[in-house]
């Protein structure tokens, strides 16, 4: 992701319309005072949004708080954090 104009952007981030859970946060994932989690684009580079420790299907929706914005690629990896499934 690209900032809007060069200037920080705030972009609020949800999984199944709630904030992303810490346990599956990615390393760029910020908490505001009342909980919803965010990314602050601040340079233009990949963002790491969500860390998922269990397969599942999921809705993630980003929300830029600013216009011009830019998001040029999204790419999703699947695989299985060992000791995360139940037997």
């Amino acid at each position: 992701m690209t900032p809007s104009a060069g200037k920080p952007t705030r972009v609020n981030v949800t999984q199944d319309g709630k904030p992303i859970p810490r346990a599956d946060a990615g390393k760029d994932i910020r908490y505001a005072r009342n909980g919803m989690s965010y990314v602050l684009v601040n340079a233009s580079r990949e963002y790491d949004v969500i860390m998922n420790a269990k397969f599942g299907t999921h809705v993630l929706r980003l929300y830029p708080q600013t216009y011009g914005l830019a998001v040029y690629d999204v790419a999703f990896e699947s695989c299985e954090v060992p000791g995360s499934t139940k037997r």
